[in-house]
C-alpha cells in the first residue's frame, strides 16, 4: 500500500471529534504505544498489554462508529 501525504488528497480532510472520540482514541494511543515498548513473549504481562490493546480498538471504533451514526446527513 502506497504512502500517501496529505497535500496528495484531493479533498481536505476535517474531523470534529466529539469527547468520547477523543478520549477513546487517547486511550487506543496509549495502549497501542504500550504494547509496542512491552517485550513480547509470552508473559502475562504482555498478554494484558494486548488485551488492553485490542479492547481500546474495539472502544475507539464504537465511538467513531457512533458518532458516524449521529452526524447529520
Amino acid at each position: 500500500m502506497p504512502n500517501v501525504t496529505y497535500t496528495e488528497l484531493e479533498t481536505p480532510l476535517t474531523l470534529e471529534l466529539d469527547q468520547p472520540s477523543v478520549n477513546a482514541f487517547n486511550r487506543y494511543r496509549a495502549a497501542r504505544a504500550a504494547y509496542l515498548r512491552h517485550e513480547h513473549d509470552a508473559s502475562i504481562a504482555n498478554a494484558e498489554l494486548f488485551v488492553d490493546y485490542q479492547w481500546a480498538a474495539f472502544e475507539l471504533a464504537d465511538a467513531l462508529q457512533v458518532m458516524l451514526d449521529t452526524r447529520p446527513a
